[in-house]
């Protein structure tokens, strides 16, 4: 099958079923499907460890929720869809202090945390599509369904 370097199809504030809550944006393209936690911190210090996400020295556990969201939308994708789909989680930080330290090479539970400055880099250094431009319509088609997500 021949992959497409087609367009991005964004899903904002999709809600979820019975258990709550919302992913705040959900990416479906060429590259893959992405959950996207977004932060805003003004003018905060941010940076990553091993234990995860720093916000002036306080721990936030945005990877965990991150990871959790992405289960959900691949469960929830793979009951309708009818074979897995692979969800990357995204945590993008806006407004930080000079820089988010440590982003680029640490993964804290497997999340990457990108400054939003940088979310357009970060996902076209993917380079290798892996969604054919039929599959990301269909992709987009169910998710833009509430019932895909009643449950989930």
């Amino acid at each position: 099958m021949k992959r497409s370097r087609g367009r991005w199809r964004v899903l904002h504030g999709v809600e979820l079923g019975f258990r709550s809550g919302d992913i705040d944006h959900l990416l479906i393209g060429p590259y893959g499907v992405f959950t996207v936690n977004t932060k805003h911190h003004p003018g905060k210090l941010v940076s990553l460890g091993r234990g995860g996400v720093f916000v002036h020295g306080h721990h936030r556990p945005y990877p965990v929720k991150a990871r959790r969201e992405a289960d959900r939308v691949g469960s929830a994708l793979r009951a309708k869809v009818g074979q897995p789909v692979s969800v990357i989680p995204l945590v993008v930080i806006h407004g930080h202090k000079n820089r988010l330290r440590g982003w680029w090479w640490r993964r804290p539970l497997g999340v990457a945390v990108v400054p939003s400055r940088w979310i357009r880099l970060f996902l076209w250094l993917r380079r290798r599509p892996i969604l054919s431009s039929e599959e990301v319509d269909e992709v987009y088609a169910i998710a833009r369904k509430s019932t895909t997500w009643a449950y989930a």
